[in-house]
């Protein structure tokens, strides 16, 4: 389930936007669920556990991660094994809007799931 989570945000907050906007959430989203992953977080498991500042944290670091175009990942494994060239950019401003979008996000998601534990669904 906790998989249907962004998908169920954009059935309900953004179901009639256009489709480039869904697929706008839903890459914001999938980037930082991604990074999260990577750092062995789980979002969803750590709003259900209502540790927020766990994700500020990781927020912190997201924001690093993108602004410096997601070179600092492994970097003493990358020395000498991948051109600088090579690892994947992003524009300043795809990097504002995917932090814009998840600004969206997860407020609805804290709210969405502690609801839905305080009302035990």
């Amino acid at each position: 389930m906790p998989q249907l989570v962004p998908f169920i945000y954009v059935q309900l907050r953004l179901k009639h936007r256009a489709y480039n906007t869904v697929a706008a959430h839903l890459r914001a989203i999938q980037a930082f669920y991604t990074y999260a992953q990577s750092r062995d977080v789980h979002i969803d498991y750590v709003i259900l556990a209502c540790h927020f500042e766990a994700i500020l944290v990781l927020l912190d670091g997201y924001a690093l991660w993108l602004q410096s175009r997601r070179q600092t990942d492994n970097l003493v494994a990358r020395i000498g094994t991948v051109a600088i060239a090579s690892l994947p950019q992003i524009d300043p401003r795809t990097r504002d809007q995917y932090l814009r979008l998840l600004k969206q996000y997860l407020p609805w998601s804290v709210i969405r799931y502690t609801i839905c534990t305080a009302s035990g669904q």
